[in-house]
């Protein structure tokens, strides 16, 4: 055996006094973490609001580019089948 049976009883107290203490630290950190994300979703709601198109650190978001056309060369190769990879 590990231990002797009189330290056993004084084991398991301690081992159900921190898991107790750690379940009021998790429903703590649950409760921050649903204020949090009620806050963060009132926050976009005014940014939206506010007319925002700002990304997360403030500064405009850069519009999608377009993809460049492909050349006259390539379709021209993809229509005659010379590029086939053979």
């Amino acid at each position: 055996m590990m231990g002797s049976n009189n330290n056993n009883p004084s084991e398991l107290d301690l081992i159900k006094k921190e898991c107790s203490e750690m379940i009021a630290v998790l429903k703590e950190l649950h409760e921050e973490e649903t204020n949090l994300r009620k806050e963060n979703e009132i926050l976009a709601q005014q940014a939206v609001l506010a007319g925002s198109k700002g990304g997360l650190d403030g500064a405009k978001k850069k519009g999608r580019k377009k993809p460049a056309p492909a050349s006259k060369k390539t379709e021209d190769l993809k229509s005659t089948g010379e590029n086939d990879g053979s």
